[in-house]
This record gives C-alpha cells, structure tokens and sequence, in this order.
C-alpha cells in the first residue's frame, strides 16, 4: 500500500522522468549499504531537518540547554542545511538527534554537557612543584616542606655573596603554571588533590576550603612584616618569624578535627580568647567555597581557585608559608582552626565547547575548546571578600543549603564572637569553666564561673562571712584586665543590719557604709589582703551615687589600684560590662562550717531563672522564682525539694527571711512552706502550705490534676498594715485527709482553713517549696525543719487515741504523737456526720507540741 511506501525521484536532462515504488523491506536492504543506523531511526521515528553529520560551537558562554539550542539554531536555521519540506520545530529537531522526545530533551542536552566537561583534561596538582616526592602536596598543606620552613638567607649554605633559599627561585614552576606559555591555572583544568586527606571529599561536606597562615618568608611584596633593610642583605635579621598581614582572630584549634595534619590522636585544643598582641598575634586565613552542583564552574574549577589561593597568591607572591600550630595550613574548612572570619576568592570563567553529529550513533560528542578562568575577590551577599557573607549568596543562588551554612559558622564564627564559640564549644564537649581553689568556698557566679546548684542567699553569706575572721570577699574575673583579675575586698567595720551585702557586690555598689579607707580596702594579692598593708591598697574608687543617671553596677564599679578603670564591673541585673562578663565570688575555706547541696530539689513548671537549696546546721537557705497562684492557677512553677515518701506524713518547719525586694522589683508576693505533690508534674494534685510577706500564711491545694486550684483566705497584709516576716508551718497527711497548722512559737497551733480530702497516690514528692510570683529569684530560710514518717504516727495514733461519741452524731477526737528528740504532740479534733459515711469531715481541730 501507499502507506509502505516511499517514493524516490530522479531526473537528468536527457533522461524521461520516472517512479520506482519500492517496499519498505528493499529500503531497509538498501539503507544498509550506507548510513544504515541513520536511516533505520528516520524511518522509525520520522526524519530531522538537518541529516548527516555536522559541527557546531559554543563559544565563549557556558553549556546549558538554551545556549546548546542556540548552537544547533545557527545550523537548523540555514536554508542550505534542511531537507526540503521540513516542518519540525528546533526542539523536535534535537528530540530526533538525541533519540529522545522533547519533553525529555533537557535532560540529554545536560548529559551531553556534562559529559563534555567530565571528558576535559585535568593537569595533575601534584605536578606543580616539580618535586620527587609523592606526598610533598600533603606536606606542602601541613607547613613541612622547604617551602614552608625556608626563609631566604646569606648565611650557610650562602656563600655570603648569593642568597639561598630565594622563595621565587624554589617556587618558580608555580608561576609557569599561572603565567606561563601555557598558563595552565588559567587557560586549563587543575585537577582538584582530592587524594590529600586535607581535601577529601568525603570530608568536605561544606564545599569549602581555607588557608590560614601565621607567617611571612618574603620581603619587598608590599604583604606581611618580613623586612630586608635599605640594601637587600638583612633577611638573616628582619625576616625571622615575622608575621603575615592581620585579618582575622583565631579563636581555637580543636586537634581532634585533623589528626592526619597533626600527628596527635587527641581531642584535646588550644585556645585564643583575645586577639593580636593580647593573643596569638598577626594571622591571615583565605578560603574558596564551591556548588553543591559538581558541574558548576566554580565545582570544577575549584582546583584552580585552591592553586590560585594557597601557592600563587598568597605564597610565591605574599611569602605566607606557615600553618596555625596542631592545624593544616590549608584544608577542607571542617579540618581548619576556628577564627572570626576569612577573605576569599572565586573563579569567573569562560568556556567554549565544540559538538559533533555522529551520524552512526544517536546524540551528540562534545569538547570543551578553550578555557579562560578569572580570580576576582569573592562576591557576597552584602560585602565582598568575605568567606562567610559568599556563603551566603551561594545559599541564595541555591548552590549551598541553609545547614551548610550554619555548620561553616561553627570554623567562621563572625566579628567578636571568639568567647561565644568557645563556651559553646565547652558546652558541646561536657567542660565547664571555672575556678578551683580548696583554699576557697563558692559564693556566687555568672555566666562561665556559675556553679548554680551552690550559689548563696544573702542570708547564708552573711552567716558565712561572720563567721571568717579576716573578713576576705574574693572576687575572680578571668577576662577582666590583669589588674582586675584577681580582688580582694576587706571590710574594715561590721556590716550595717539594713544592707544586703551580697547584693553590694553582685549589683549595688554603694558607699552607704561602704566608703574605701574607713569600711574596706581592695587589695591586688591576697598576702596583702590578711596583712591588711594599707600601702598597697586601691587608691581610686567610685559608688553609685557618684553617678547623675544612678546605673546601678556591681563590684568594683570602676575602683582602680591608682586610677578609675572602667567596664571591669559585674552586674547579675544590667548584664555584666564585656570584660566582666565571667565573675565568681569566694570565701576563705572554713573546715567548721559544712554547707551542703539539698539532694532532689527540681524546678516545677515554667520558671525563668534556677534556683538551689543549701543547708547548714539543719538551716536551709533556699533560692526560687516562677508564678505560682494561691487560687484558680492550673499550673504551678517554683523550687521544689522533691524527696519521697509513702503514707501518713507530718511536716513542720519554720520560714522566715523571704526577700521582698529584689533589684528594685516588689517580691512582696513571694512564698516559701510546705508541699505534698503527687507528681512532678506543674499540673499535678497538691497540697500548699506558704508564708508570704504581703499574704501571710494560706493554705492551698488541687483536687484534679490540671484543675483549678483554691486556698484559704488570702488578705492583703501589706494594706492592713501587719506584714508577717516569720511564722511556724505545719502540713499533715493521713490517709487522704489534709491539714494546715500555723504556729508564732512552735508550741501551740492553729489550723490554717479546713482540713481538705484529696484523693494522691500512696507514694507522693514532699519537700519546701519557694517561688516570687516574678521572673526574679526570690530567697527564704528555714529552720526547725521535720519530716515524720508513717511509722512513727501510726504507731500512736493506734495506741494514744481516745474517741467521744456526741449525740449529733459528732465525735471529739483527743490523740497524743510520740515524737523524736522527746516531743509529744496532742491533737483535738471534732468530727461530724455520719460515723462510717463519705461525707465525714473534720470541722475543728487544734493542735498543741510540747
């Protein structure tokens, strides 16, 4: 039929114009004497515009579809090139070429491309320095070559007259290959030293790569501090250990990242928490980042950018040869120090590519043809020849990922963030910075020196303070300047009753008794502190209330051993001054005084800031902050000491000394007592008993876990005139029958609102309980602190009981306790309603200890 058919026709001049019909078999028998795979695919899939086989060039831009479509248009577009009658588009075009459909020609444009560049001939890098040993690249990144350690000299093996170990001269096959004849850095393809463990890139997640270098080899190149005097001939004097142009600080080198580098199986790490003269002096890092995408240009000319960066630039033409001592000098950014920041560099460059029709075979063989490659200063964000912010605009490109950019910080940590990368990475590896002494006693600490399960209420170090006969404050500021480092404060005359002395010096530095040469003195050294040489006391000292705005600061404001010095003051309220910023207090060692931590203690709920317990003497001194309600509350927040117990418990204690003013903020509200919880929950079942100042003793509880809670009455005291600054607390458990006791002296009891039924577990967390109704810590004491067991009450409540039936019916309970340290305590109680029935309740009570 006319549908197997294809019609073929030829004419000469002399000849008569005729028609062959021929089957598609002949055809086939006869496409097979030439151009047989050609013509067997036009016959399945239909025939392009341009047949057989052609050229094409990109020149001067990058292979990409549309530009590869561009190429082949200069052919498909000439009349001359198309089969007559063609009526294919370009991309249908190319679809046949690459025996694909055009929904799928995309991707095989970019396969071709790629497999040009894949094809690209890449120089070794190991060539470059011409020397015989293999691993001289490694040694070279390590800082172990002769082109790391040289420095030019006249001295042996010169003869006095020629200089060795002229860096240009060792070096020199590192400019052929920038600016050669052939210029390979440039006009070419470095292959990337991937066999160096330096940069592996298995390890070189970041894409990114950097050199630091701490020192200079080369004079007269207008880079770094190596010299050679007026006449050329004092390198042997000027050029020894001299430093590199200063751009960045070094924070810390973590061994750990490159052992292959080091020699040192080790976690251990070396830090620089200031910087230039007051740290590790001069040092200059450059580095290079690169595409997630391994055939972007800057992927696969990264080589040439490492080459550029580390041997052209910045060592044959600056003389920076050294590493970071326990680091590479160059290395994949995950192997390099921690510093604040680094230049860098990126390739711009050009290519050209030539592709080639095979007409034998589907697709495209392609070449690249010339190579120009350019080193500008890196292109960022918002700034330019900066590590970090090129970074950043490669996230933005979307050629690196947002973690990417977040795990480079952790090696560039940004402008004056060395001390935070630091304690993050102390945190990260389990250390705590501190100050070990046994001949001291913590107090109380900020930030780095905080010891928070041992910090002390103002009560405790006055107590503990008295109790020292030099009466020595200790004050420890590792950042601060050296003369502010280590302070010794000692009081002169007794501590006046209405100052709070731990406060002077954590927030308040006040010359309300308080003034240097007649209450104190401040002392540089400890042996001048116990001598108490007025000689070499301070001479220089301020208070606030030299100060017109009255910003408060805490100790020493800017006291100075001659002069003011400021920002050397602490303050745990306005944020410590830089410097200030790690601060701990001390006192002498006292073997007598045994201060210990309170075991279990937890933080309920939501609260800001943590507090501690610390007892001495069965005296607790305990410290707490959060939001807790008397009524209506769901969820409770404080300090809890969280020991457990089952059964009948009784618990009696003392509370006084709770803060009501704190850092200029009302405390008024705070409380501190009693609680039985049946869980750690902040929503738990459970029952309160509290003094606060403005509300006096309440009693409160939660009958349902996450309800609502109720109290007794609560009255404003501070309205009323009669604030309570101590009273004596009872909360007893039996069975699942509460009750609340108050007392003035211990002795004899009241009964704080109505014995309440709450239905806890038999196991249930008891303990003090404080917390300020602020987000500030709020302090009590407690003494006088008892727990009785089940055991004990059981025993005689059993034994000691005695019950009169009333006609109501109503019955009067008379019980006698047994109690420790000889203590006997006698309970009356009236019960009424039915004997036996759920709705009993105890309507009255009193209670009496003897």
């Amino acid at each position: 039929s006319t549908q197997d058919r294809i019609i073929l026709s030829h004419s000469t001049p002399h000849r008569i114009k005729m028609k062959l019909y021929a089957s598609t078999a002949t055809l086939l028998f006869l496409a097979q004497q030439a151009r047989a795979a050609e013509f067997t695919r036009m016959l399945q899939q239909g025939f392009p515009c341009v047949v057989g086989s052609f050229t094409f060039e990109l020149k001067s831009t990058e292979c990409s579809y549309d530009n590869f479509k561009a190429g082949y248009a200069k052919i498909f577009n000439d009349p001359l090139n198309k089969r007559v009658g063609c009526t294919n588009t370009i991309e249908e075009d190319l679809a046949i070429h690459f025996d694909t459909t055009v929904a799928d020609l995309g991707t095989a444009v970019a396969a071709t491309c790629h497999q040009a560049m894949d094809d690209a001939y890449a120089l070794d890098y190991h060539a470059i320095s011409l020397s015989s040993d293999p691993d001289f690249v490694k040694k070279f990144y390590d800082g172990k070559t002769d082109w790391n350690e040289h420095v030019e000299t006249l001295l042996f093996p010169s003869d006095g007259t020629t200089p060795e170990f002229v860096l240009k001269e060792e070096s020199y096959n590192v400019r052929t290959y920038y600016d050669g004849n052939s210029g390979h850095a440039r006009n070419g393809k470095l292959e990337w030293p991937g066999d160096v463990t330096n940069f592996d890139l298995e390890s070189c997640e970041l894409n990114a790569a950097m050199c630091c270098y701490v020192k200079d080899r080369q004079a007269d190149d207008g880079n770094g501090n190596c010299d050679n005097g007026n006449n050329n001939d004092q390198y042997d004097t000027l050029c020894v250990d001299k430093d590199p142009g200063d751009n960045t600080d070094l924070c810390m080198v973590d061994y750990s990242r490159a052992p292959s580098s080091n020699g040192v199986a080790s976690d251990g790490f070396a830090l620089f928490p200031s910087d230039n003269a007051e740290g590790e002096g001069s040092i200059h890092c450059h580095g290079l980042a690169w595409s997630n995408d391994d055939y972007h240009m800057y992927s696969r000319y990264k080589g040439n950018n490492l080459f550029f960066v580390s041997m052209y630039d910045h060592m044959y033409k600056r003389g920076y040869v050294k590493n970071v001592p326990g680091a590479p000098m160059c290395g994949c950014v995950e192997q390099m120090p921690i510093v604040s920041r680094s230049d860098c560099t990126q390739t711009d460059v050009i290519e050209s590519f030539k592709f080639v029709r095979n007409a034998d075979e589907a697709g495209f063989t392609g070449e690249v043809t010339a190579i120009d490659v350019d080193f500008n200063s890196c292109q960022g964000l918002t700034k330019n020849n900066n590590l970090e912010n090129y970074y950043e605009r490669l996230v933005s490109d979307g050629l690196a990922s947002t973690d990417q950019l977040k795990v480079l910080r952790e090696t560039i940590v940004g402008d004056h963030k060395c001390d935070e990368a630091i304690s993050e990475f102390f945190t990260y590896k389990g250390y705590a910075a501190g100050f070990a002494d046994p001949d001291w006693t913590y107090v109380t600490g900020i930030n780095n020196l905080e010891e928070p399960y041992e910090d002390y209420t103002s009560d405790l170090f006055l107590r503990a303070f008295n109790e020292r006969t030099s009466k020595i404050v200790r004050r420890v500021c590792p950042d601060c300047k050296e003369t502010h480092r280590d302070l010794y404060y000692v009081r002169l005359t007794p501590i006046p009753e209405t100052m709070d002395f731990l406060n002077l010096f954590k927030n308040v530095w006040s010359k309300e008794g308080n003034v240097m040469g007649t209450d104190f003195d401040i002392y540089s050294t400890y042996e001048d502190a116990l001598a108490k040489d007025t000689t070499k006391a301070w001479k220089a000292c301020n208070y606030l209330e030299d100060d017109e705005h009255k910003n408060p600061t805490g100790f020493p404001r800017d006291c100075g051993p001659t002069a003011l010095v400021g920002c050397q003051w602490n303050s745990w309220t306005r944020g410590t001054c830089n410097e200030g910023r790690s601060v701990a207090f001390y006192l002498e060692t006292l073997e007598t005084m045994e201060i210990n931590v309170v075991p279990n203690t937890k933080e309920i709920g939501m609260v800001y800031k943590r507090g501690n317990s610390l007892e001495l003497d069965d005296t607790y001194y305990i410290r707490g902050a959060g939001y807790s309600r008397y009524s209506w509350g769901t969820e409770d927040a404080m300090h809890f000491e969280a020991s457990e117990i089952t059964g009948t418990i009784t618990m009696v204690a003392k509370v006084s000394g709770i803060m009501e003013n704190r850092y200029n903020v009302d405390l008024l509200g705070s409380k501190a007592g009693l609680m039985i919880r049946e869980s750690l929950e902040k929503g738990s079942k459970m029952a309160q008993l509290t003094l606060s100042p403005k509300h006096g003793v309440v009693f409160n509880w939660r009958l349902v876990d996450d309800d609502h809670c109720k109290s007794s009455e609560v009255v404003d005291l501070i309205e009323a005139g009669a604030p309570v600054k101590e009273s004596w607390l009872m909360l007893k458990r039996y069975n699942n029958m509460f009750s609340a006791y108050k007392s003035d002296d211990g002795a004899t009891w009241e009964v704080v609102g109505q014995p309440i039924q709450i239905d806890m577990g038999d196991k249930v967390f008891y303990g003090q309980s404080i917390s300020s109704y602020s987000s500030h810590l709020t302090e009590a004491t407690i003494t006088n602190y008892e727990v009785h067991d089940s055991a004990v009450i059981a025993e005689a409540a059993n034994t000691d009981r005695i019950s009169i039936i009333g006609p109501d019916p109503s019955v009067i309970h008379v019980s006698q306790y047994s109690l420790p340290h000889d203590r006997v305590e006698f309970v009356i109680e009236l019960e009424t309603g039915v004997a036996g029935a759920s709705d009993v309740s105890i309507t009255n009570s009193r209670r009496m200890l003897v």
